[in-house]
């Protein structure tokens, strides 16, 4: 099995707020982690994972279902791990099975584009991220089914939506 779940966060910076000259290094940054990591993994893991019929889960987002829980960076990112989600099942169907979990707010240390010099907190004069609505630990069930042969062994190229409702609230309502 392979998980990936490696990431980082543009802080919701908008098209306005990003500084022309810093696009192209912004972008390359989040998308070398939040995309381009997730295909190297699961290429290194590929010789294995077809010799023992594994699966790949990858961790998406919120932000891979809908606009406005990132920026102009993050959201395309996790679109494009839906996409990558979608095309590696098609391809390495019926031996492997690739599926994400795309979870809400999570309290983690999820950082900022260093280079925009974000950080874990916002910049001054940034409103403060949402509140996280689930511990990481309770995302381990939603793993453990995608991951088991027995309970999720008909899964493949699917996106469990695990926002804890999150998505069905108007945004600002807590």
């Amino acid at each position: 099995m392979f998980v990936g779940n490696a990431g980082i966060y543009d802080d919701r910076v908008s098209l306005h707020e990003l500084p022309g000259e810093k696009i192209g290094a912004a972008f390359d940054e989040l998308f070398g982690v939040d995309v381009k990591g997730y295909i190297v993994g699961a290429k290194a893991c590929l010789p294995e994972l077809e010799k023992t019929e594994g699966c790949i889960i990858f961790t998406a987002s919120i932000s891979g279902l809908f606009a406005g829980y990132g920026g102009v960076l993050y959201v395309p990112a996790k679109h494009a791990i839906v996409g990558l989600t979608r095309q590696l099942a098609l391809e390495l169907a019926p031996t492997i099975r690739v599926n994400a979990v795309a979870p809400g707010g999570i309290a983690t240390n999820l950082q900022g584009l260093t280079t925009l010099s974000q950080g874990v907190a916002p910049p001054p004069g940034q409103p403060e991220r949402p509140r996280a609505l689930r511990d990481p630990a309770d995302y381990t069930g939603t793993y453990v089914l995608l991951a088991s042969a027995e309970q999720g062994g008909v899964l493949t190229g699917t996106v469990l939506l695990a926002d804890s409702g999150g998505s069905l609230r108007p945004r600002g309502v807590a």
